[in-house]
């Protein structure tokens, strides 16, 4: 297959406006920390702190053990305290990062272009796009502030925004589920959740409302009001979609998947684009579709955690047959490019 005709097939996968799924591999471009960084983190800030906690003992040293963050904090009970601190310190984390984005929003090229994305999808008839992202930056409302187009999170207000279970529109709007909160969403000691934008740090008495990594979020997920809610619009944001497009997912939330698995059984379109695709993703998508795509670097290299000399390829894998161009279609630009 030529280049004309792999760009026709990635161009017909994306005919009709796919529900988007953005991972952290969309964001990290934009210098918003990955994993690996914030498991470094969370290392450096809480060694000190719980030296003597046998659980956080268990932890570090599954984490110097270059065991992944998500991996470490499984199968184990934090406690309420451990788990607050580590909240926090994610927050932080996060959110320096974020807030450097939003000071340089204008002229970020990687966020330009994610909003150039944005724009070629919601330029419909409908003018509307639906966005799940796992991610708990703020990248996503920046892009659609770039190019003018209103975002709806699910909160009312000005300063201080409360949950609203008003039904999300379908018209003239980006529709933003963020699956595992946000930096704006903080709780207080009675459980009420508020959206407060753009803060420097933590607000007093009360703690950010993102979920943790680990096994602990799938309980937050479906204990916490506001977050079912979210979930519940997910489910039908996902099961009403004609096609899926996923940026920078790794497909490691089988809360969000499992109805974009039930989808691909029913014969929907799923594109994936990421620097590097999972032999779990891979697995996942052959052995659950058969009108898939992924789109990621090529790269001979065994560890694609590091740069490398290889040059500037994009493998395409198409239900299953692999395809080999040069260029950089896996990132944003090089997806413009095609569409």
């Amino acid at each position: 297959m030529d280049r004309d005709a792999i760009f026709s097939k990635v161009q017909k996968m994306l005919t009709d406006v796919p529900m988007i799924l953005i991972g952290t591999g969309a964001t990290i471009p934009m210098d918003i920390p990955s994993m690996p960084a914030l498991a470094e983190h969370l290392m450096k800030t809480l060694n000190s702190k719980y030296k003597t906690c046998s659980v956080w003992q268990q932890i570090s040293e599954r984490l110097a053990n270059k065991v992944d963050l998500e991996s470490a904090l499984t199968d184990v009970n934090l406690g309420k305290e451990l788990a607050d601190d580590i909240v926090t310190m994610t927050w932080e984390l996060i959110s320096e990062a974020d807030l450097a984005l939003f000071k340089r929003a204008r002229t970020d090229d990687k966020l330009r272009s994610f909003a150039k994305l944005i724009k070629k999808f919601y330029d419909t008839s409908a003018k509307c796009v639906n966005i799940v992202t796992t991610n708990y930056d703020r990248a996503i409302e920046y892009a659609c502030d770039l190019i003018n187009v209103k975002v709806e999170t699910k909160y009312r207000g000005s300063y201080i925004r409360t949950f609203s279970n008003a039904p999300l529109k379908f018209k003239e709007v980006v529709n933003l589920l963020k699956v595992h909160g946000s930096l704006d969403l903080f709780s207080d000691k009675d459980g009420a959740v508020f959206a407060i934008p753009l803060m420097q740090t933590v607000p007093l008495g009360l703690l950010p409302v993102i979920v943790p990594p680990g096994g602990a979020k799938y309980e937050v997920v479906l204990t916490g009001a506001s977050y079912r809610s979210i979930l519940h619009e997910t489910d039908t944001i996902i099961n009403s979609a004609n096609s899926y497009l996923c940026y920078g997912f790794g497909f490691n939330d089988t809360h969000i998947q499992a109805q974009i698995i039930e989808g691909i059984k029913a014969g929907k379109a799923i594109t994936v684009a990421t620097k590097y695709a999972s032999d779990k993703t891979v697995s996942l998508l052959s052995n659950n579709s058969k009108n898939f795509l992924i789109i990621e670097r090529y790269c001979q290299c065994i560890d694609y955690t590091k740069e490398c000399q290889c040059g500037d390829f994009t493998k395409f894998t198409i239900n299953g047959d692999v395809y080999c161009l040069d260029g950089t279609y896996w990132t944003m630009d090089g997806l413009l490019e095609i569409i």
